[in-house]
């Protein structure tokens, strides 16, 4: 036969806890929080850098809107997409241009320009490119995407304000209409 020991049970011995102290903030948190909060959408990814003009991308903004001059929430959300995303594939090209004049400049460092000099500066900066071009290509697929969908919304809009038209040209005004209701 099988035997099973009871384990030795301690009496339960309740604490009080004791008081903590209110938890301390910095006296710039809030601001902090709130620059954070204007600077950043949701996936905390920021679209100005730090060395970013932020009166250039608001007319760079502004331009996008006055262009495809959006109706309703959503279109002014994907407007807003489409300016950002171009904000950042053009800031994707130039720092695509600064990385192949870093390659230049360390060839013109080294005894001159050869091309075994120009294959050894790109392999340093493979990954880099690499990583450049994915981001250039994942931003090109959005840009594209959020195009579309705000053209089918535009047209949409259109076709229906069209109808609208249609429907209200049929309207015919007697005279008598006109003397019921003076302007």
């Amino acid at each position: 036969m099988l035997k099973i020991k009871s384990a030795v049970r301690r009496p339960l011995t309740v604490k009080p806890r004791a008081e903590k102290p209110p938890a301390r903030r910095h006296p710039k948190v809030k601001p902090y929080l709130l620059r954070t909060l204007s600077k950043r959408g949701l996936t905390g990814r920021s679209v100005l850098l730090p060395s970013d003009d932020p009166d250039v991308f608001e007319e760079h903004v502004k331009a996008y809107f006055d262009e495809y001059k959006p109706q309703g929430l959503r279109e002014r959300e994907l407007v807003q997409s489409l300016a950002e995303t171009r904000w950042r594939l053009n800031r994707s090209f130039a720092l695509e241009a600064a990385l192949f004049s870093q390659v230049s400049n360390a060839e013109n460092a080294e005894e001159g320009p050869s091309a075994a000099a120009n294959v050894q500066n790109l392999i340093k900066f493979e990954k880099t490119l690499k990583n450049l071009h994915l981001q250039e290509a994942r931003l090109n697929r959005r840009f594209d995407k959020d195009l579309a969908e705000l053209r089918a919304l535009q047209e949409a809009r259109i076709q229906a304000e069209g109808s609208l038209v249609e429907e209200n040209a049929g309207f015919e005004f007697s005279t008598d209409d006109f003397e019921r209701y003076p302007a």
